[in-house]
């Protein structure tokens, strides 16, 4: 089973603490069911975001769930590309 999500939002910068804000989000998971969400946040000490993404860049990344309480998390953020 494949754990990848592919990931499509807009970057809404960084809030005080680090971690990654994105708005207008779309999830697709391994079986191709579509998850959208109004906003979502990534931990910025683990999420490995890369630099060069401006505030307000539409993104398409894929990420691994972190699955923890309270519920599941993003983590893993690799091939990050600007549309």
């Amino acid at each position: 089973m494949d754990l990848s999500l592919r990931i499509t939002a807009t970057y809404d910068g960084t809030d005080p603490h680090g971690n990654i804000i994105l708005h207008e989000v779309a999830i697709q998971g391994d079986r191709r069911t579509d998850i959208k969400k109004d906003h979502a946040w990534l931990n910025g000490q683990h999420a490995n975001w890369p630099g060069g993404v401006d505030v307000g860049d539409r993104v398409r990344f894929f990420a691994s769930p972190l699955h923890r309480k309270g519920g599941a998390r993003l983590t893993d953020i690799r091939e990050v590309e600007v549309i």
